[in-house]
């Protein structure tokens, strides 16, 4: 029902315009601004995700505007601006895409890291991955003397977690212990 509504939400945003098409199993809602090229990085994206990472996944959205550049730091220091942003909620994600981005595939990915930690993961899974989290300075960032890829991933083990994913999917460059802990609480998702 909530899907539904927000799906009569965004038409009515868009003046009856969304398109709503099939990509892999999963519904892909866009607006009429959204540019064939930024909706391939998304779809793109996962396609390159594990199947049993996205299974139970029901719709990616792609709203054509953000509003605003955000900034973000990464593991060595470095602030980057973009102008891609994403949020899930339940089984589905949302990318707000206000332009082409070089980041739409680590956030495509970032969420659905979410999705495994709060949907697919086993209560062992979470539990082992919340333990690494919390473990002395992990939640820092690598530059920090911790664990993590981003000062992102230190709000909470979810984030961590999400950004941890994303990384190992995108480029695999996280700290080698961070790696294999996520490698190893991945092997723990439900069936």
């Amino acid at each position: 029902a909530a899907r539904d509504a927000a799906r009569a939400q965004m038409k009515s945003d868009c003046a009856g315009q969304t398109e709503i098409s099939n990509h892999g199993g999963l519904d892909i809602i866009s607006d009429p601004g959204v540019l064939p090229e930024d909706k391939d990085k998304v779809t793109d994206a996962l396609d390159k995700a594990k199947d049993a990472e996205k299974k139970d996944l029901d719709d990616i959205t792609i709203d054509d505007d953000i509003g605003r550049p955000f900034e973000w730091t990464d593991a060595n220091g470095m602030v980057h601006t973009g102008s891609v942003a994403g949020y899930y909620s339940g089984d589905d994600i949302t990318i707000h895409n206000g332009g082409t981005s070089d980041k739409t595939e680590e956030t495509v990915k970032h969420e659905v890291g979410h999705h495994d930690y709060e949907k697919r993961l086993t209560q062992e899974g979470v539990t082992k991955w919340d333990e690494f989290w919390n473990a002395g300075d992990n939640k820092k960032t690598v530059r920090n003397g911790g664990k993590m890829p981003s000062d992102y991933a230190g709000r909470n083990a979810d984030e961590g977690f999400a950004e941890c994913y994303a990384r190992l999917r995108c480029d695999g460059i996280l700290d080698p212990i961070t790696k294999a802990k996520i490698e190893e609480v991945l092997r723990m998702l439900n069936p």
